[in-house]
């Protein structure tokens, strides 16, 4: 019997010729996957109630858009140091974009530079003044956070027949370095004052305060006020919680911005008498595009978006095109 001898060249030649016919046939063995860009979301308290809407534009969005959004879970309020700390480990552990908000309002363009210029950062409820040569790879999507604090000025006008010149105010929110609430604070401070009415206290609630409620209501029992505020949805669950459940649904009003199914319900008990809300569902749903276009071709344009708001009533909430716009039904 005849031994075949195959060089050490013949055989790297075989193995090589082997090689490039995988190589051809892997697109046809692949064929029908699509690719799924990985983003990574870092917000304060992921798990809050107020960014459920958000979220749900996320995710509908990644079934047109294929992507595998990742929630980083968040108990806490978080600082700007500690949202680029997490969004660094997430580019090490793959992402190729990133969500971030943060609590405090300096996520500038000192903290950005951190992060490899070129994945795609789209910032959440925040502003920027990130330089040009990092631009093109930063959005900032949030709302017309001056126009909400004037709209909720106008609603606690309209509580009362005669106005609030005469009536006293409480305004309870989350952090107010946070960038969002400084603006809408700051604009509704300036209403109020044009208004007449007097700002009686404010509160500040920095997340993980398990006795909110009854600091709350000490607040209302020390210097009672005849409306309360709330910038934001956890500030306004408390707030009702407060008034539901430890002041026997006192004759305060209240107003507030939310999205939760909370604030909706006790928007449709009474509760609340009005309610802003953000349209977190399609900025949810446009951050998600917006990635997906800049990752699929690096020139696409990546801009800053406001996206819309409305004010909801309880004789309005169930109306047709309310109830498209608060789930999200397009």
């Amino acid at each position: 019997m005849k031994r075949i001898h195959i060089s050490f060249y013949s055989l790297v030649a075989v193995l090589l010729i082997i090689g490039i016919i995988i190589f051809a046939c892997l697109p046809f063995v692949l064929n029908g996957e699509e690719k799924k860009y990985k983003i990574a979301v870092i917000m304060g308290s992921s798990q809050s109630n107020g960014w459920d809407t958000y979220i749900e534009g996320l995710f509908n969005a990644s079934e047109d858009y294929p992507s595998d959004i990742y929630i980083v879970p968040t108990n806490d309020y978080l600082g700007s140091d500690k949202v680029i700390e997490m969004a660094q480990e997430q580019v090490r552990q793959g992402a190729d974009a990133l969500i971030l908000q943060s609590n405090d309002g300096t996520l500038l363009s000192g903290s950005l530079s951190k992060l490899p210029f070129d994945i795609p950062v789209v910032i959440v409820d925040g502003y920027d003044s990130t330089p040009d040569m990092v631009r093109d790879c930063r959005a900032f999507m949030g709302f017309d956070y001056i126009a909400v604090g004037k709209s909720l000025a106008g609603e606690a006008e309209k509580v009362f027949s005669t106005g609030i010149a005469d009536k006293k105010i409480g305004i309870i929110s989350t952090s107010t370095k946070q960038y969002n609430i400084e603006i809408m604070k700051s604009s509704l401070e300036n209403e109020i004052a044009n208004l007449g009415g007097t700002i009686a206290w404010e509160y500040e609630y920095n997340g993980g305060d398990e006795k909110y409620e009854n600091l709350i209501q000490q607040k209302i029992y020390k210097y009672p006020v005849d409306i309360l505020i709330a910038l934001d949805n956890d500030s306004l669950e408390a707030a009702i919680r407060c008034k539901t459940d430890h002041m026997n649904n006192s004759n305060i009003a209240m107003i507030g911005v939310g999205t939760s199914s909370m604030v909706l319900y006790h928007l449709d008990t009474g509760v609340v008498d009005a309610l802003i809300v953000p349209d977190y569902f399609a900025m949810g749903y446009s951050t998600v595009r917006q990635i997906n276009a800049k990752l699929e071709a690096g020139y696409a344009d990546f801009k800053d978006e406001i996206h819309t708001f409305r004010i909801i009533y309880r004789d309005t909430m169930f109306d047709e095109d309310q109830q498209k716009y608060l789930f999200g039904i397009y």
